[in-house]
């Protein structure tokens, strides 16, 4: 029995097919390497905006009249099914397609090709959150949240059931107690905006207690704190983060710098704002990476220079730029919009300065890199966790044959290398 795997999901389901993939060795499930061998196609939809959604839904479509011809079923899962199960409206009692409604999917397919009715449980649900970045679970990123309250013009809210739902305090922080237990060194929190967490349950946000509560874990060294809204933001959770030993790295949201375009995006900020965050938290020490968005609607020259001389100024990481995706659903389909070769325009240029902000960063934060975590070794090359964000040390010494994955190196990386030949990127390198 053969399974393919077409994930166009985000991070959260990156997730569930990092569970989904343990649970089919445990249930005797191959996985298959090309359409032609598989007996299921399990499809992973996404929710967001524009061309993903327009992407999914062919590709859906394309799939069903394949298992037709090729006696092959089809399983779709993820926010797309979940919210708008009418776009499938045309094939929705084709029996060679099966639409799983439901966030917990994973059992469901088990139990749908294995035909068992094993139920959902809580430690399921929470390995459904858990996503390892190496074999070992040296560091993992955990799912803390979802959902969000806001109404960002841009933003998938506007038509996908995007409540706030947090995860128990307590099962939380036991699970990953558990993992720190088995040697998880590096964690990091998140959500669609974790700064609200706990609200749901609680009637108040708890991130800041349950930093505090997680850090005082035996044997976790790091904590990355992700999805930050300086909106939303509040002092017992500034103060944690600044005065927290653990806690390396913040994830803060800024998309743009141009005051303009953040009232246009209804971001519930300004960069003055901002920065009373972004000043406290590397005075502080630590470090701050976020993510841009190019080609929205009126943005000019001038807004992404402004937004690349204060990433610049305040020695903030840039992790990526995300491309703005028009769709009929969202507000901002209401502005004049770029074109698609416009937009990648704006995307170069943005990508392009901040490659060059990053190397300086990197080059001028080098000697503080005192405390590198082992991650693992592939083909001879030793791969290691810094506390700087988006970046990783290599070291091709012998002397690193015979350590751990987990183990702490209390050494400074010696070079900068703009394009490693291994990790493709720019990357510390450790004699």
């Amino acid at each position: 029995m053969k399974l393919a795997i077409i994930n166009n999901g985000c991070v959260k389901e990156d997730a569930m097919e990092y569970n989904f993939l343990n649970k089919m060795k445990e249930n005797n499930i191959e996985r298959a390497n090309s359409l032609e061998e598989s007996d299921y196609v399990l499809y992973i939809t996404c929710g967001g905006v524009g061309e993903v959604v327009r992407k999914c839904v062919k590709d859906i479509y394309a799939l069903e009249y394949y298992a037709r011809e090729h006696n092959t079923k089809v399983i779709a899962v993820g926010c797309l099914i979940n919210n708008h199960i009418n776009l499938f409206d045309e094939i929705i009692d084709s029996p060679n397609v099966l639409f799983l409604q439901g966030k917990e999917w994973i059992i469901p397919v088990i139990n749908y090709i294995k035909d068992m009715n094993k139920r959902n449980t809580y430690k399921e649900k929470l390995l459904n959150r858990t996503l390892c970045f190496d074999k070992y679970g040296t560091t993992v990123q955990f799912m803390l949240q979802e959902g969000c309250s806001n109404k960002c013009t841009f933003c998938k809210v506007h038509y996908m059931n995007h409540k706030l739902c947090s995860f128990p305090f307590e099962l939380a922080l036991e699970h990953l107690t558990k993992l720190i237990h088995k040697g998880t060194k590096k964690i990091a929190l998140s959500g669609d905006n974790i700064t609200l967490y706990g609200l749901d349950l609680y009637g108040k946000k708890r991130l800041h207690e349950f930093i505090h509560r997680l850090s005082k874990v035996d044997g976790l060294e790091w904590l990355n704190v992700n999805e930050l809204v300086p909106g939303d933001m509040y002092k017992e959770l500034i103060d944690e983060i600044i005065s927290n030993p653990k806690v390396i790295c913040t994830s803060l949201q800024l998309e743009t710098a141009s005051d303009r375009l953040l009232k246009l995006m209804n971001r519930n900020y300004n960069l003055e704002k901002y920065d009373y965050y972004a000043k406290k938290i590397i005075d502080n020490g630590k470090y701050i990476d976020t993510i841009l968005m190019s080609g929205f609607p009126t943005e000019t020259t001038e807004d992404m220079d402004i937004t690349l001389k204060y990433l610049k100024d305040r020695n903030i990481v840039t992790q990526g730029i995300c491309e703005y995706s028009d769709f009929k659903h969202i507000p901002s389909s209401k502005f004049e919009q770029y074109t698609k070769s416009e937009k990648r325009i704006h995307t170069r240029y943005l990508v392009n300065g901040k490659r060059i902000i990053n190397y300086n960063i990197f080059k001028n934060n080098r000697i503080n890199q005192t405390k590198l975590i082992y991650k693992d070794t592939y083909d001879g090359v030793h791969y290691f966790y810094g506390t700087i964000p988006d970046i990783i040390t290599v070291s091709y010494s012998n002397r690193f044959n015979n350590i751990t994955p987990g183990t702490i190196i209390n050494e400074v990386p010696q070079t900068l290398v703009k394009r490693n030949k291994h990790t493709k990127t720019v990357t510390y390198k450790l004699k």
